[in-house]
C-alpha cells in the first residue's frame, strides 16, 4: 500500500514554516525530520507514525485515534500509530504533528547541548509545542521512467565490477563521504536492497529518530559482509526498482552516480557514470524534490550553476562552473569537488558547505 500523498501534502503545509525540516523516504512511507530527527511519518500502511516522549505514551494512547506501534508483536513506548487521513481537521492533525516536532526538538537540543558552540535545550516538551508557526502550502513533483531505472542498474553494475577488483587496502581507503571508507559506501549502496522497513524502523527507534545515525550504522553493518557477497548483491539486485515515496526514480539513480564517485575518486579510478547520467542527476539535485534529504535548503540560493562539458545551467547569481561530475558532487556536499570549479560563486558555495 502506498502512503497517502494528500496527507503528506497536509503535513508539508503544517511544517512549512518550521526550520530545518527535511523529508526521507522510509520503505513505503515518507518521514518528516526535524534537524535530522524523525518527528512524524506518513505510513505506507495508512495514517501516521509519530515519535513522542515515551513518558506520554500511556496518556496519548487513551485517545480514540492513537494506538501503540507494534513491532514483531511487541508494543513500543515512544511510537504511536495515529489513524488519520487527509480529511482530518487542521486542528486535529496539527496537534498530533506538534507532539512529534516537540520531541524531535528535544532530541536535537540534547545533541546541541553537548556542543560548546551551540545553546542548550528547553526543559520540557510543552515548551516546544508553541513554536510551530502558521502553515503555508508547498507542493512537489517527481519523475519516474524506465530509462532512469536502466541507468541506475548500469551504475550498480559498474560499482560491482569496480568493487570486485579492489585490494584490502583499497577497501579501507577513506571515501568522499565523511567518516566512511570505500567499504562503508559499498554497504550503503546495498542498504535499500537488504534492509526491510521493520528492521530499519527498529534501528531508527534505537537511534532516537535520527535517520542519519540509523543509516550510518546500517551501512557499516552491511559493509562487514564478505566482499564477494556485497558484489553479488549489487549484481543480482542491480535492476531493483526501489522508488522512494515522493522522490521517484531519479533519487536512487542520483545516489548511484554520487556514491560510485565517492568510492572511485579517492582511489584514483576513472570509473564513472556517463555524461547523460550526470545531467539527469543535476536536474534532480537542483529540483525542490532534492530538498527531501539530498540537498539542504538554502545551499544553492542565489547561485548560477553551469557545466563545462555539456550545455546545462540552473539558478541565478554568481557563477559556479565546472565538469558535470564536479558540480553534482559539490551540490551533494563533497568539498573536494570545489577544486575543479571556477566562478565568483565558488567561494559562496564553499562557505555554505563548510558551515554545514
Amino acid at each position: 500500500m502506498a502512503y497517502d500523498v494528500d496527507l503528506a501534502d497536509r503535513l508539508r503545509e503544517i511544517l512549512a514554516a518550521e526550520p530545518d525540516v527535511t523529508e526521507k523516504r522510509m520503505f513505503g512511507g515518507l518521514a518528516f525530520m526535524v534537524a535530522g530527527h524523525m518527528a512524524v511519518s506518513v505510513s505506507g500502511q495508512g495514517g501516521l507514525l509519530l515519535r513522542i516522549d515515551p513518558a506520554q505514551t500511556e496518556t496519548l494512547v487513551g485517545e480514540r485515534q492513537a494506538s501503540r506501534f507494534v513491532m514483531r508483536g511487541r508494543e513500543m513506548d515512544g511510537m504511536l500509530r495515529v489513524n488519520l487521513d487527509a480529511r482530518a481537521t487542521d486542528v486535529g492533525l496539527t496537534r498530533w504533528v506538534r507532539h512529534g516536532v516537540a520531541y524531535a526538538k528535544i532530541d536535537t537540543a540534547e545533541v546541541t547541548q553537548r556542543s560548546p558552540h551551540q545553546s542548550g535545550r528547553r526543559s520540557t516538551v510543552e515548551a516546544q509545542l508553541s513554536d510551530l508557526a502558521a502553515p503555508r502550502m508547498v507542493r512537489f513533483t517527481s519523475m519516474d521512467n524506465d530509462d532512469v531505472f536502466d541507468r541506475a542498474r548500469s551504475n550498480r553494475l559498474l560499482a560491482a565490477d569496480m568493487f570486485a577488483g579492489l585490494t584490502v587496502e583499497q577497501w579501507r581507503t577513506p571515501s568522499l563521504c565523511a567518516g566512511w571508507t570505500v567499504r562503508d559506501v559499498a554497504g550503503h549502496m546495498i542498504m535499500p536492497m537488504e534492509i526491510t522497513f521493520g528492521r530499519f524502523l527498529l534501528r531508527l527507534l534505537s537511534e532516537r529518530g535520527s535517520f542519519d545515525r540509523a543509516a550510518d550504522k546500517a551501512s557499516r553493518a552491511l559493509a562487514q559482509r564478505p566482499t564477494e557477497q556485497i558484489v553479488a548483491i549489487l549484481r543480482e539486485k542491480a535492476d531493483s526498482r526501489f522508488t522512494p515515496p515522493g522522490i521517484g526514480a531519479l533519487g536512487p539513480m542520483t545516489d548511484t552516480c554520487v556514491h560510485l564517485r565517492d568510492a572511485a575518486r579517492p582511489l584514483g579510478l576513472q570509473t564513472s557514470p556517463p555524461l547523460q547520467d550526470w545531467r539527469l542527476a543535476l536536474d534532480f539535485l537542483v529540483s525542490p524534490t532534492a530538498r527531501r534529504g539530498f540537498v539542504p535548503r538554502g545551499r544553492l540560493d542565489g547561485l548560477t550553476l553551469g557545466t563545462s562539458d555539456q550545455e546545462w545551467t540552473a539558478g541565478a547569481g554568481p557563477l559556479v562552473k565546472g565538469p558535470s561530475e564536479a558540480v553534482a558532487l559539490a551540490i551533494a556536499g563533497r568539498t573536494v569537488a570545489l577544486e575543479d570549479l571556477t566562478g565568483d560563486g565558488v567561494a559562496v558555495l564553499r562557505d555554505r558547505l563548510l558551515s554545514g
